[in-house]
């Protein structure tokens, strides 16, 4: 198996593109955000170039991630022998409706689509040829480009991997698409506990990995490093690092000084004053926005899509992956020190600066919408 670590966008994108330009049969992607910018129409030519050499190409897009004009690029992809569908499409866009995975009709998909509008397909992932799986925390977005390209430089993670056999991630891209039997699932879930790929569309599947994070966290011995965007955790996970820091394991948790969701800071800055009296050092990283997702536990590490929240926990589709070569792991604690570098470490004293409101305010939205952060 061979990784390659991305913490570029730039550098990121170009690479997939290379891959898409170069499949031979087979190319599955799968994103939360879509946007038509400079990057999606690249994207999207080159998914329509592979299908003009006859690869069967299949995207899946997230209803609420997309940008407004998306079905205009989905109906070229199509007239471009592109497969398009829209994982739970806006029960008010009717336009989205003809992508849907759901094929019920008329009332009985606005009510499916209305009572599912919480569960989301935050995956990032790209399969070639079911040997070259893509994943991380990028969607299509302009965002993840450096400034000089039109971006905003957004610091990011991502990691590609090549094996001779991508079982699990295509298995998963299957169940999307086919929108397989739930007792499918479950078996298919089972199948997937020892694996690098850490997918989360069962119950029992969620609660297990919550289960061994704790765990992994309890039994820590050095350094416990983690990279979030939308750091808002449960009790569980928050008293396992309080335990892991005052055990004199090395815990420190880098998240963004601004996030693109406003409140967000507010929620993550709540926690603040807990972690630091617990020993627990945070930083803020400066130069932009931080959406990366990485963790790294003594000599264990993983990238993927998921967030510390309940969102991610609870409701959004979600891929993650174990780092299997050892120099990944040590050049992903490289990208953190060098992170860090790049960051503004928080103190008591700063917390007691910031404004009451927004801290409590925070507070105020763990409360009122916790589950659904």
């Amino acid at each position: 198996m061979r990784e390659t670590l991305f913490t570029n966008g730039s550098d990121y994108f170009e690479a997939l593109l290379s891959a898409i330009s170069q499949a031979r049969f087979q190319i599955d992607l799968e994103v939360y955000i879509y946007e038509s910018g400079h990057i999606g129409q690249r994207i999207y030519q080159a998914l329509a170039d592979a299908a003009a050499r006859k690869v069967a190409v299949r995207v899946v897009v997230d209803g609420a991630g997309i940008s407004y004009d998306f079905t205009h690029i989905a109906q070229k992809l199509e007239s471009a022998g592109v497969q398009v569908r829209i994982f739970r499409p806006l029960p008010w866009r009717l336009e989205q409706w003809k992508y849907s995975l759901i094929s019920v009709k008329g009332f009985i998909k606005f009510w499916r689509l209305l009572s599912e509008i919480n569960h989301r397909n935050h995956r990032k992932m790209l399969i070639i040829d079911q040997r070259s799986v893509w994943l991380g925390s990028m969607n299509i977005s302009q965002v993840h480009l450096a400034p000089e390209l039109g971006g905003q430089g957004w610091r990011d993670t991502a990691v590609h991997i090549e094996d001779e056999a991508l079982g699990d991630p295509v298995e998963a891209f299957n169940l999307i698409w086919n929108r397989s039997r739930r007792q499918h699932r479950r078996q298919i879930a089972k199948s997937q506990i020892h694996s690098p790929f850490r997918f989360n569309y069962h119950g029992s599947l969620r609660r297990l990995q919550q289960r061994q994070l704790v765990r992994r966290i309890r039994n820590a011995k050095h350094h416990i490093w983690i990279t979030n965007a939308y750091f808002a955790p449960d009790t569980r996970l928050v008293r396992a690092l309080e335990y892991a820091a005052q055990h004199g394991v090395d815990v420190k948790i880098l998240l963004p000084k601004q996030s693109d969701v406003f409140f967000m800071s507010w929620v993550s800055a709540f926690f603040y004053q807990r972690l630091l009296s617990s020993a627990i050092r945070v930083f803020e990283y400066q130069p932009a926005m931080l959406h990366a997702k990485t963790l790294v536990i003594d000599q264990w590490a993983s990238v993927g899509s998921s967030n510390l929240n309940r969102r991610s926990h609870l409701h959004d589709l979600e891929v993650d992956y174990c780092l299997q070569n050892q120099s990944n792991v040590d050049r992903l604690k490289q990208c953190f020190v060098e992170d860090m570098a790049q960051s503004r470490e928080l103190h008591e004293e700063d917390i007691q600066g910031r404004k009451k409101w927004k801290i409590w305010l925070g507070g105020l939205f763990l409360l009122l919408f916790g589950p659904w952060l």
